[in-house]
């Protein structure tokens, strides 16, 4: 039987250079980057006068969609040839504050705090020492009263997604994931570290997310043209039933997102950060 290779700190930074080399459709964020824009700008923040910080930004897809919708945008990231792209990427656009290497206060200080810190798929890729540093770090960087976003898979079943290399003769997640995680021990773990949970749920971000991309799942059961034009009108019709609710009832994201597997959490910062 193959064995379980441990995710080493070395095999994880050369899995992520590999990766960053690749297509940017790769990245969760390409996708439902203006899904997630969306929900922020439904809990009441004005990107436009935001200082957003994207912890785990990649090669910068998320703080892209979030430069365009008008938030200043730095980014933190644990691959240092991703750090080198997001740069290269968006250093036209005015509000763009830079991408560091996480870990490295000293730069991190220079910005200051951020009124929105986004944290999407990284959590999942973390054992407990660097799940609580990352916490602790998002806490330390986010203004008291600030919002911070999390998406995870919801309740993945990691082994449905391991490969097996026969060079090695081992078996390892194929995105690198270390733990799943459901709303409730999302909600327990960022409980814990001190954040207000105000929503935690799994939701349907692909309802949310304008045109078809062949990299999204199909979730109407048919193939082809005719799977496609179904999960359209899905979409659509979620959408218009979505707008209206929620033009109703803003406060009430339930009336806005559809149940589904991506994990979702919106909070506000740590307790502790209201102390004087």
């Amino acid at each position: 039987m193959a064995r379980v290779n441990a995710w080493t700190p070395d095999a994880i930074a050369r899995f992520w250079q590999y990766y960053s080399q690749g297509p940017e459709t790769a990245y969760f964020s390409t996708e439902y980057g203006t899904a997630i824009v969306d929900i922020l700008s439904r809990t009441g923040l004005t990107l436009p006068t935001c200082r957003v910080l994207d912890y785990g930004c990649g090669i910068g897809s998320l703080a892209e969609y979030l430069l365009r919708a008008g938030a200043q945008v730095a980014g933190i990231e644990a691959s240092s040839h991703s750090v080198d792209r997001a740069n290269e990427r968006l250093s036209l656009y005015e509000g763009w504050l830079g991408a560091f290497v996480v870990g490295d206060p000293s730069r991190t200080d220079e910005l200051g705090t951020f009124d929105v810190v986004t944290c999407l798929e990284v959590i999942e890729h973390l054992d407990d020492a660097r799940l609580a540093d990352a916490l602790a770090e998002i806490g330390r960087l986010l203004k008291p009263g600030g919002t911070a976003i999390f998406t995870t898979p919801n309740n993945e079943h990691l082994e449905d997604h391991f490969i097996y290399c026969p060079f090695c003769d081992s078996a390892f997640h194929q995105v690198q994931h270390m733990r799943s995680l459901d709303a409730s021990s999302l909600r327990d773990i960022l409980t814990n570290r001190g954040f207000i949970v105000d929503f935690c749920q799994g939701v349907n971000l692909l309802l949310l997310t304008p045109g078809i991309s062949s990299t999204l799942p199909n979730q109407s059961g048919l193939s082809g043209r005719a799977g496609r034009i179904v999960l359209n009108v899905v979409r659509l019709g979620w959408r218009c039933r979505a707008r209206v609710l929620s033009a109703l009832r803003p406060a009430k994201l339930r009336w806005y997102l559809h149940p589904g597997d991506n994990l979702v959490a919106l909070v506000r910062s740590p307790l502790s950060s209201y102390d004087p």
